[in-house]
């Protein structure tokens, strides 16, 4: 070891230059004051340069003695480099003892004093750029270049100090280098080293660089741990002062390895400032989400939390896993929040609404980074489960207020109904979580009777004909009915009597019989079954919601009659049960409809009437194929005649069950 330090010594060497023929008779002379050392802790060197004495023999020679203090009993060699050769020279060193090691050579621009013995190298004074000045520049910039750690087992490392001083002009030139080492939190002291260099030396002449170099050890530390290791260099050159320092952290015992512990996102994004935790330990996170951890190897726990402020809604984050430590690593800890998406206000305009109004609402929220490049959507869903308003459907832009308005119609219904905020993250299948609600009250306002009537038909004795049940408005909508129709004439007779008494007609009960029932396109669940001959039993549902609320004239079905005998018959309904859509019963009043069988239509003045749309009333009087105001004044100036009284079902265009002026005017009003 010794052999190859030499070698390094010469490689060394190499960067001597030439000393200027301006340093005659110039005299530099180093003293180095000697280092404390704990012997409790740190084994000192065998021995410390003392002074460094630079003189001059004859132009181009130089002389240089180099004093050594002793520190242990030991071999030791002393070298002298200059342009590029090394000069050693061995001796024996006695505690205590200084020894004189005298060189001799030619000028350069640059010396370097080295110790070596018991197979290391000890210390060195290098002084660099020596020339001459005509002026005094000042000293320049002090520090400490390096502190190197050399292990010599697993508990015994040698610390290296090189300190570095700037120097430009003659004068004294004082250097002072302390070195300390604390256990764990430097809290505990464990050796302190002091080193003092002083320089001398005419105001002519100039050294750009003072290089020193100090082993600390080797240093013995007495427990596993971490060590912190500082050194503080002084330079001071008449009243100017500079100062420089410099920090190493080193680990005893376990193996320990540099790993990078990085926070990020679901989507991959750095959690900036992050609090992350190893085993207790914690630190927060840089701009890129991460903290350097010194650690044993083995198992770690690692927590890492994050939490961001969104205009006032607090996000939090957190993620954990263990980690096995084997060697120098970087680490990714996903971090999930704590839901993934902040409703901040979930709202509507009013908190009762008549039946059917518009009721408006308002949503606020914050979506925070839970997957990567996922969709998310905020769905409205109202009081039956279908979908009211998409609020958002798309990628999830996170951590940003984000504010939607929507509307829809209230039911017609009285009672407490509630709409539901619903978010669905990525492929989920609806209706999601919920995430917010909102209700209100449909106000009970009295509840409008709708209408279940039997439409007239004109049927020729012997022949057959078509009636309808019609619904005339239905609020709620229909989901349904349950019903009895029937033109049974006894049941009916004293119907009969009645309408023909106000239609100041003498009439005869009628056979009216039912052919068949056929139900509309909406019912496509539907039934009937016959009782007898004038009775049949309906029933039929809507299962596509063809019915919406609001609807009218809602055809519930069409029964096929025939006549069997001349007169007038009754069709009627009883029995009737129809529900909405929300399943409240709908209030019904019933009106029968006339089935006229007879040998109706009748010439009127020569002219064979019409029925022009096929509801089974006659509106073109003149024949002509089409309505007009001629149609309303025949009507007028024959409305006496038998044609018209015998047959007035065939002119009952007001549908009030008789014959009259008002008829007249609801024809006149439907001429286009």
């Amino acid at each position: 070891m010794a052999r190859s330090g030499l070698l390094v010594l010469l490689a060394l060497s190499a960067a001597f230059a030439a000393f200027t023929p301006l340093l005659l008779a110039q005299l530099v002379k180093a003293k180095l004051s000697y280092a404390w050392y704990d012997t409790a802790y740190i084994l000192p060197p065998i021995g410390e340069i003392g002074d460094v004495i630079i003189d001059r023999t004859s132009p181009g020679n130089l002389s240089v003695l180099v004093e050594v203090q002793g520190l242990q009993r030991a071999e030791a060699a002393v070298g002298l480099c200059a342009q590029g050769d090394c000069e050693w020279k061995w001796g024996k060193l006695e505690p205590g003892e200084v020894r004189s090691f005298e060189f001799h050579g030619r000028e350069g621009g640059s010396i370097e004093v080295r110790l070596w013995g018991a197979e290391q190298f000890v210390q060195s004074v290098g002084i660099y750029n020596l020339a001459s000045c005509g002026a005094m520049e000042g000293a320049g910039k002090a520090g400490i270049d390096e502190v190197g750690v050399e292990w010599v087992d697993e508990r015994t490392a040698r610390i290296s100090i090189y300190a570095r001083a700037d120097y430009s002009g003659g004068g004294d030139i004082g250097i002072n280098l302390n070195v300390w080492i604390w256990h764990e939190s430097k809290s505990e002291y464990v050796a302190h080293v002091f080193k003092g260099v002083a320089i001398h030396g005419p105001l002519d002449l100039c050294f750009r660089v003072l290089r020193l170099r100090i082993d600390v050890g080797p240093v013995k530390f007495l427990k596993d741990g971490t060590y912190h290791i500082k050194a503080h260099l002084r330079v001071r050159h008449g009243d100017r002062e500079e100062e420089g320092s410099a920090e190493r952290t080193i680990r005893v015992g376990r193996p320990v390895y540099h790993v990078v512990i990085r926070a990020v996102h679901a989507d991959g994004s750095a959690a900036a400032g992050a609090r992350i935790c190893v085993d207790g330990r914690c630190a927060h996170a840089n701009s890129s989400g991460a903290v350097a951890f010194e650690l044993e190897e083995g198992r770690h726990a690692v927590r890492a939390e994050a939490e961001y402020d969104v205009s006032g809604t607090r996000i939090r984050y957190s993620g954990e896993r263990d980690v096995y430590v084997s060697g120098d690593a970087s680490v990714d800890v996903e971090l999930r929040p704590e839901r993934c998406v902040y409703v901040r206000e979930f709202r509507l305009d009013k908190a009762e609404v008549e039946p059917g109004g518009m009721v408006a609402g308002r949503a606020e929220f914050v979506l925070a980074r839970c997957c990567a490049g996922c969709t998310a959507s905020l769905v409205v869903y109202g009081w039956k489960g279908s979908e009211v308003a998409r609020l958002w459907d798309g990628p999830v832009e996170a951590h940003r207020v984000i504010a939607r308005e929507f509307s829809f119609t209230a039911p017609e219904r009285p009672g407490r109904y509630c709409v539901t905020l619903n978010f669905l993250l990525g492929p989920r299948a609806p209706p999601g979580e919920e995430v917010g609600r909102a209700c209100f009250t449909v106000k009970a306002t009295p509840r409008p009777i709708s209408t279940v009537y039997v439409t007239n038909a004109t049927v020729p004795a012997g022949g057959t004909g078509t009636v309808k049940i019609v619904l005339d408005r239905a609020p709620g909508g229909l989901s349904g009915y349950s019903l009895w129709f029937t033109t049974r004439p006894i049941v009916l007779l004293s119907n009969v009597t009645a309408y023909c008494r106000q239609a100041s007609l003498q009439c005869t009960v009628a056979d009216v019989r039912i052919e068949g029932v056929s139900f509309p396109d909406w019912a496509r669940l539907s039934d009937w079954r016959r009782v007898d001959n004038y009775t049949v039993e309906l029933r039929a549902v809507d299962l596509s919601d063809a019915v919406r609320p609001g609807a009218r004239d809602v055809t519930l079905a069409e029964i096929a009659v025939r006549a069997l005998t001349p007169g007038i018959a009754i069709a009627w309904v009883f029995n009737e049960t129809l529900d909405d859509d929300y399943g409240y019963p709908i209030p019904v009043a019933v009106r029968p409809g006339v089935i006229h069988a007879a040998g109706c239509p009748r010439p009127v003045a020569g002219v064979m009437p019409g029925d022009i749309d096929g509801d089974g009333l006659y509106e073109d009087l003149n024949g002509n194929g089409r309505l007009d105001y001629d149609d309303v004044v025949r009507l007028f100036r024959h409305f006496d005649d038998p044609a018209v009284r015998e047959c007035w079902w065939l002119y009952d265009f007001n549908r009030n069950g008789r014959l009259d002026f008002g008829d007249v005017v609801a024809l006149f009003r439907k001429v286009p």
